[in-house]
């Protein structure tokens, strides 16, 4: 599988697509592709790499936006000598303890712990985690220990937002990771910079309980729906959609909204893409436009309804030549460019949802026109819903569409009564737009 060159996370082949998906399924489910594991755990980092790609890291930041460590918090952990090896060697034994959970028994341990903080091998278990931040670039067959898996190498994956604070790419600019093929648990996860990987971890001598998945309807189309989501927004050139957004009042007792309001909203926006380089969305509330959004390359446009257009593109430039009044602005838009434009809209880049849901049951459905999969899940095991802007919900129900991957609709509830949610009310996927559509009206 290869990335669009320039772009490496852009996946254009349907036969790379359709591998990508067919693995991100096996990963998502790995945890549901086995009772219990004992296995040789190894994690390990080479200082000198690691400082490395600090030094490049701290070169590439913004003056003045990364604060120096104070003695207490750079602790020494890694304050041995260059040239050296760090690693540590674990024999682990783990047990389910619940659908998505695990518990994990270190019975015999070698090395320095304290050099690479408490690993309990979690993220190679429940590689959900992984899943949203990796744009595959190459798959290739492989074996290990009489194993068959998959050895992928991936690049950073796009998002509009930090979707699980993982520390996959703290300091790394590639990863190597090597998926078992039969039950999609990580037997390594190395992290690169410049080519070359300075920290890892590892899984050998696997013995798994039971010996040989039996066959399981729902997890596989669980696996169906995991794959679709990651591939989601590749699987369109064009699209027109309308959709609806709604937030009902926050009841009494409910810890408060960001913005501190308890008032019911609801909105329609009408949207526009040609995938991955023009967009359009216009919002409204009731007959009444309340902003527009127009973004082309890097070109950015904001109308609000009181008839104020900001812009980062000077009057000459803007589409159609638009009598509007403009003010030029700097600063932070909406959307910066239009490929972020595009993935800041959750259900046309629905795969960061995997780092936090777990997805327990699943059906075939129908949704506004679309053959469409039915998901209910519930927040991953011991994860914060800080990362979610819809807090306090403890249940989700998806809608995605069988073809595309793209989320038709999502509810979010909490003790089961529906309290948020995003649905599309009509959508026209690769059909040709207008290019005045793409115009400052």
């Amino acid at each position: 599988m290869e990335g669009q060159p320039g772009a490496p996370d852009m996946l254009t082949s349907a036969d790379h697509l359709d591998s990508a998906r067919r693995l991100v399924g096996l990963m998502y489910t790995a945890p549901e592709r086995f009772t219990s594991i004992e296995a040789a755990g190894r994690s390990w980092i080479k200082p000198a790499g690691r400082a490395e790609a600090e030094r490049e890291w701290l070169a590439a930041q913004e003056p003045g936006s990364v604060a120096a460590l104070t003695p207490a918090e750079s602790d020494g952990k890694l304050a041995q000598p260059t040239g050296a090896l760090l690693e540590e060697i674990v024999d682990l034994r783990v047990r389910k303890s619940s659908s998505q959970g695990f518990h994990t028994e270190t019975l015999d341990r070698q090395g320095d712990p304290m050099a690479l903080g408490s690993l309990d091998y979690q993220t190679m278990l429940r590689p959900l985690a992984v899943i949203p931040h990796i744009s595959i670039t190459s798959m290739n067959e492989a074996a290990v220990e009489g194993r068959r898996a998959v050895r992928l190498r991936a690049k950073p994956r796009l998002h509009d937002i930090d979707v699980s604070g993982s520390s996959l790419w703290n300091l790394a600019d590639e990863c190597e990771l090597l998926v078992d093929r039969e039950r999609g648990v990580l037997l390594r996860l190395n992290s690169l910079h410049n080519g070359k990987a300075f920290a890892g971890e590892e899984l050998g001598s696997v013995r798994f309980d039971p010996p040989v998945p039996g066959a399981d309807a729902r997890r596989d189309l669980i696996a169906e729906v995991a794959g679709l989501l990651y591939v989601a927004r590749y699987r369109f050139s064009t699209m027109r959609l309308t959709m609806r957004q709604w937030l009902q009042e926050q009841p009494t007792g409910w810890r408060p909204w960001p913005s501190g309001g308890r008032s019911a909203t609801e909105t329609t926006s009408q949207l526009w893409i040609d995938n991955p380089s023009r967009f359009r969305k216009v919002t409204s509330g009731g007959a009444r436009v309340l902003i527009e959004h127009l973004v082309i390359g890097d070109s950015w446009w904001d109308y609000y309804g009181s008839g104020l257009v900001t812009t980062n593109t000077p009057r000459a430039r803007v589409p159609g030549g638009a009598k509007t009044p403009i003010r030029e602005r700097r600063g932070a838009p909406m959307y910066e460019n239009a490929e972020r434009a595009i993935i800041s809209q959750t259900l046309l880049e629905p795969s960061w949802l995997m780092a936090g849901l777990w997805m327990k049951t699943a059906a075939r459905t129908s949704h506004a026109g679309r053959d469409a999969i039915r998901v209910e899940a519930e927040p991953v095991e011991g994860r914060s819903d800080d990362w979610w802007w819809w807090k306090g919900a403890d249940e989700y129900v998806l809608i995605v569409d069988a073809e595309r991957g793209t989320l038709l609709r999502i509810e979010v509830r909490r003790n089961g009564k529906e309290f948020a949610g995003v649905e599309a009310l009509d959508i026209e996927f690769d059909s040709p737009i207008a290019e005045d559509v793409f115009d400052i009206k």
